[in-house]
């Protein structure tokens, strides 16, 4: 997604915990030509970052989030998408410009649904917009069979 938006000439902020994924998502930049573009390449933890961002008065006008199941910090903080996706969604909230157009959310944890996405999304945006929700799946290369692989909600200002 990141390197799609960055070759429709969005700036963008790629957001990893992880050294070793920011890596390999530059990689595939420079890979695709796309190196040059207007992407700040971040390994930090979702919730620092975000503090930081709110001091800092930073705005964005659209957020793609893919958080994990389960993760750990570098000081050993925990992160369940079940206990902590709502608070960082609340947060992210605070951080929205005057343009600010969207919201994707992914989900890739067994048992939440995009029903339940789009009630997150829902309480925290309180009828702002219009929310698309849904679930994900892999299709079969040779055939019509779909392999679950998670969920959706899509925030779009605006009602349509």
């Amino acid at each position: 997604m990141t390197l799609q938006l960055a070759k429709e000439g969005a700036h963008l902020v790629h957001l990893d915990a992880s050294k070793k994924s920011v890596d390999w998502a530059r990689e595939n930049a420079q890979a695709a030509g796309l190196e040059k573009e207007p992407v700040r390449w971040i390994v930090d933890d979702v919730r620092k970052f975000v503090s930081k961002e709110m001091r800092r008065g930073s705005r964005y006008e659209g957020i793609i989030l893919d958080p994990p199941s389960y993760g750990r910090g570098t000081k050993k903080e925990v992160w369940k998408i079940e206990d902590d996706l709502g608070a960082l969604l609340s947060e992210l909230a605070q951080l929205r410009s005057d343009n600010f157009s969207f919201l994707f959310l992914t989900c890739h944890t067994p048992g939440i649904t995009g029903l339940a996405l789009q009630n997150l999304l829902g309480a925290i945006f309180k009828g702002e917009g219009s929310l698309h929700s849904g679930e994900l799946a892999l299709t079969e290369q040779k055939g019509s069979r779909k392999l679950p692989s998670g969920s959706f909600c899509l925030w779009l200002r605006g009602k349509d």
